[in-house]
């Protein structure tokens, strides 16, 4: 009897790149994404308004208190961090630790070489892609980059093997990230569909019990789901869902893959499903699996986040709104087209790269203004950290105009 190759594999090829010079590259992309986030350093709408605000004048950090339905768990710490320092520094602390906990997050994506998509393809979808800058440079949206660590959990999940790193470590992390972004229990339910589909598949790579970073995830995924039924903020939109959906999804996916709208949203989807069916066509079951998982993934939040916008189904027809809400698609869209040339192409292993830094490059020339976020304004937050270190009662102003916050004097204080 002939064993298949993805049936003998029980331990996971070691990515090429080491992490170290993993996160440094991708901290490097992402300091040029918004290189004024460190020599300029403002706040950003909630990084100021809700998490520097509620952690100020607090010993302990406010790990526990929701913001938006749900726990926020590295925010927090974040903001709790960054009072250990002067209130000057405060918002250059809080996106440094942006900038840090994005590259470690995306930095795990090297162990999608074992799928044939190589690190360096990550690297350039991610410098390449045209965005609006928002998940750059600031904790507020530093969710949107943590959500790839679970894209590789995606793959460690379908690779099924024994993990080099201490597991005490790695539940850690899953914790870490799961109690700060909102979309936990997708990832479990896309997860266990991708594991209870290779277990029916009898890969003897998944014949031992789910890992444990797994049932952490379901714990926190748990919590925070528990957070958001409870907290009172947290209604659901009522959903004229059919059409809404399909102009939220179908008319805003060029502008936000592109940057403008170069084809129509139908043929766009259309090609999008193609490039998935081009690549699985004869891949090995844990690629079938992981693929399948991260495309419910990228599905399932933007399927949400047409029901939450509902009444609002015009909103993400420009780059300008919302384009965080795409940023994995962005990047899923690319690396479907590198898996399909990478399926049809084997000999030619540098085909994919080249390929994509060759589409994505033209791409990039012509919506060069779309590379890095614009500067935001200085709002002179030197003079207001004075003002609030002298125990002043002052209105904050903050990125983007109009946000601000009040910060009470403390001879005002209760």
């Amino acid at each position: 009897m002939t064993i298949s190759q993805d049936s003998r594999a029980t331990v996971a090829p070691t990515p090429r790149m080491p992490f170290p010079l993993g996160f440094v590259l991708v901290a490097l992309v992402l300091a040029l994404k918004a290189p004024d986030a460190l020599t300029n350093a403002q706040f950003w709408a909630q990084d100021g308004s809700e998490f520097f605000l509620a952690q100020h004048g607090h010993l302990l950090p406010r790990v526990f208190e929701p913001a938006e339905g749900q726990l926020q768990l590295l925010l927090r710490l974040i903001a709790w961090v960054a009072t250990l320092f002067s209130t000057v520094r405060a918002p250059l602390i809080y996106n440094l630790a942006a900038l840090a906990c994005g590259a470690a997050a995306l930095a795990s994506l090297r162990n999608l070489e074992a799928f044939g998509l190589s690190f360096g393809i990550v690297l350039v979808t991610l410098a390449l892609v045209p965005t609006n800058g928002e998940v750059f440079g600031n904790v507020t949206n530093l969710q949107w980059l943590l959500q790839f660590y679970f894209v590789s959990m995606f793959a460690r999940l379908s690779i099924g093997a024994q993990d080099t790193m201490v597991p005490l470590l790695r539940m850690i992390l899953t914790a870490a990230v799961a109690l700060t972004c909102a979309f936990p229990t997708v990832v479990v339910a896309t997860g266990l569909s991708a594991w209870v589909w290779l277990r029916s598949r009898n890969a003897a790579a998944h014949s031992s019990p789910i890992s444990s970073e797994w049932l952490v995830l379901a714990a926190c995924a748990g919590a925070q789901a528990g957070v958001f039924l409870l907290d009172a903020g947290a209604q659901a939109h009522p959903a004229k869902f059919a059409f809404d959906a399909y102009v939220l999804f179908i008319d805003s996916l060029p502008t936000h893959i592109f940057g403008l709208p170069l084809v129509t949203g139908t043929l766009l989807l259309v090609s999008t499903l193609a490039l998935v069916w081009l690549a699985l066509r004869g891949a090995a079951p844990r690629e079938k699996a992981f693929v399948g998982a991260l495309a419910l993934f990228v599905a399932l939040p933007l399927a949400a986040t047409a029901h939450r916008f509902a009444a609002q189904p015009g909103l993400f027809l420009s780059l300008q709104d919302g384009d965080r809400y795409f940023l994995l698609l962005k990047m899923f869209f690319w690396w479907m087209l590198a898996l399909a040339v990478a399926r049809h192409l084997r000999q030619w292993n540098a085909v994919p790269l080249g390929a994509i830094v060759v589409l994505l490059g033209a791409n990039a020339v012509a919506m060069s203004p779309a590379l890095v976020r614009r500067p935001l304004i200085d709002l002179h937050w030197r003079d207001y950290a004075r003002r609030i270190d002298a125990g002043e009662s002052v209105d904050v102003p903050i990125n983007p105009p109009p946000w601000q916050f009040h910060m009470a004097g403390s001879r005002s204080s209760p």
